[in-house]
């Protein structure tokens, strides 16, 4: 008797699971030689292949499906998405989207639980718009679990439109998804604070707790999390106290949740609060980790505190915990911004000749950035030296710190040498940051061409501009009197055409560089157009510029000022003829 389909297909479930990769395949091509593969066949093969990590092969199976009159199905895409997916090969994944979408398979809610796995802040947003075609697709078979997938995957994303529309949806009485697992309404805490949605977000906590569902740690740190961040910290710190004062939740309050309310407290500034809720929490004797004590650190940072930390330390090391490099990070930041530098320095050799510790590029810039706000430029340098002796390598950022560091100490020229050495050493490419801090050297040392050509060499690198590279040029240049380049410059920045030889050229052109109008302060405009004013014999030039203002960009100006520039203007032109 010949073999069936359903024979074949059973031989090959066993082969998979006793784990015989060789006699699945075997028995795989003698149903294939025998005309009795089908679908299923084909798609257990792919599973087995998948399974031991032969993805090229396991697609081969799936394209020789055509050559025999069948079609791959939703289960054949989803194995072999899935696997794509667990080896962060994106290009393959969408590659398989895409042909699904073009063989018009529909999504099943498992392709969509699969891709949205995809998804963090690193998805583009084609990718992003594929996954959300398939939630689409599988709208009305939605279930809790897929609809917590679907908030955690927008929350990784950092997409808070697409939260909204959700939890709109969810509050909606004709599509809400009835929410009965524990784990479910922590997504929706999570989901509700990243929108700052708390109305929502406690008629979520009021409903779970009218059902009777017992918070787990993690879901309570949820809640607690989402009202802290959202700047209400007190009633964070209340709900933490109900818990601990009901003998049915008191096992739900940890370090955790005490950690959220000291953050937010710090972020407010106000430490007398952050250190009530510290000793409440040793009164209660809750267990302290790293965590806690960095946020105590921080705390004392922000609020000018530093004089605490000693003793906060000596708590620490009483605990048995040891600080680790989050926590020198944070007592370092904090002596550099309370002008310490002494004692800042003093924690970068305790961490690495004490603790054995080598500090990271936050920590030497920080401490580069606040020799750096003294002026301490022979001591900054010799730092910088000190970082490159190391295993850190700078970057940008460091970059553009010591152009400022240069700039402080009084040495221009110092300030291109560090940016042309250190970019030619690590083969580092300037950013806007380090342009701008260039043309701010530039300017504040009364050079603003060598400005102007800092702006050229910008713009040659295709970096674009943003509101303070215009905010620096054109108070430099309108400063230095250079009527031809701060006018040119001003209808850059506002998306006017100009035909200024520098800025019209062959950079990408006034669309690229023009800046986002909400970006500018403004009073800059208006700043622009009077300092140009008080140039003499560029009276015209400012009236034409505002005319061009109000009429491209409607910004509106005080009308006196145009009744000033006027009468300016016309009294000049008189004079010139004269």
């Amino acid at each position: 008797m010949t073999p069936r389909p359903c024979t074949y297909n059973a031989l090959l479930a066993v082969c998979i699971q006793c784990g015989d990769p060789s006699a699945a395949v075997r028995t795989f091509k003698e149903a294939v030689e025998s005309n009795m593969a089908d679908v299923v066949t084909y798609n257990t093969m792919i599973k087995c292949l998948t399974q031991h990590g032969k993805l090229a092969k396991a697609r081969a199976v799936m394209t020789s499906m055509y050559a025999i009159g069948l079609h791959p199905n939703v289960v054949t895409y989803n194995e072999l998405i899935d696997a794509n997916v667990k080896q962060q090969n994106s290009r393959a994944v969408w590659e398989l989207v895409d042909e699904m979408q073009s063989n018009k398979v529909a999504p099943s809610t498992i392709t969509v639980s699969i891709l949205l796995k995809t998804l963090d802040r690193k998805a583009s947003s084609a990718e992003f718009h594929k996954v959300m075609t398939a939630v689409a697709c599988v709208e009305n078979q939605m279930d809790e679990v897929l609809f917590s997938s679907l908030l955690e995957a927008c929350i990784r994303a950092g997409r808070k439109d697409i939260l909204q529309t959700q939890l709109q949806r969810h509050r909606g009485s004709d599509r809400r998804i009835e929410v009965t697992g524990i784990h479910t309404f922590g997504s929706l805490f999570r989901a509700y604070g990243q929108v700052g949605d708390t109305d929502g977000l406690w008629k979520e906590w009021k409903l779970m707790r009218s059902l009777n569902l017992m918070p787990t740690q993690i879901t309570f740190g949820c809640m607690v999390e989402a009202v802290a961040i959202n700047g209400d910290p007190h009633s964070a710190l209340e709900l933490i106290r109900e818990m601990w004062n009901d003998s049915d939740t008191s096992h739900l309050v940890n370090a955790v949740v005490y950690c959220s309310v000291v953050r937010s407290y710090s972020q407010q500034k106000e430490f007398a609060l952050v250190w009530e809720v510290y000793e409440e929490m040793r009164s209660r004797k809750v267990v302290c980790s790293n965590a806690n004590f960095n946020a105590l650190f921080d705390a004392c940072a922000r609020s000018g505190e530093m004089e605490r930390a000693p003793a906060i330390l000596e708590e620490m090391k009483r605990q048995g915990i040891d600080a680790n490099l989050i926590t020198w990070s944070t007592l370092l930041k904090g002596y550099c911004q309370a002008n310490q530098l002494d004692r800042a320095f003093d924690i970068l050799d305790h961490m690495q000749d004490s603790c054995g510790l080598e500090p990271d590029e936050v920590v030497y810039n920080t401490l580069l950035d606040g020799c750096a706000r003294q002026g301490m430029l022979e001591r900054g340098l010799e730092l910088f030296e000190r970082m490159q002796a190391s295993s850190t390598q700078p970057s940008c950022y460091t970059l553009s710190v010591l152009v400022k560091l240069a700039n402080r100490g009084g040495d221009l020229d110092l300030c291109f040498h560090l940016v042309e050495s250190t970019t030619r050493k690590y083969d580092m490419r300037p950013n806007t940051y380090v342009y701008n801090n260039l043309m701010q050297a530039c300017m504040q040392h009364r050079a603003a061409a060598r400005g102007m050509e800092v702006f050229e060499a910008m713009l040659g690198q295709t970096v674009r501009p943003d509101a303070r590279t215009y905010c620096v040029m054109l108070r430099g240049l309108v400063g230095a009197r250079m009527v031809e380049d701060a006018t040119g410059l001003a209808r850059c920045a506002w998306g006017i055409p100009t035909d200024h030889p520098v800025i019209s050229g062959n950079h990408g052109g006034v669309a690229v560089l023009k800046a986002r109008r909400s970006e500018l302060p403004a009073e800059l405009a208006t700043e622009v157009v009077e300092g140009l004013a008080r140039v003499s014999g560029a009276e015209a030039t400012a009236l034409a510029l505002l005319d061009e203002l109000e009429e491209f960009q409607g910004i509106r100006f005080d009308p006196k000022l145009r009744s000033r520039l006027t009468s300016k203007a016309a009294r000049s032109s008189e004079s010139a003829r004269r």
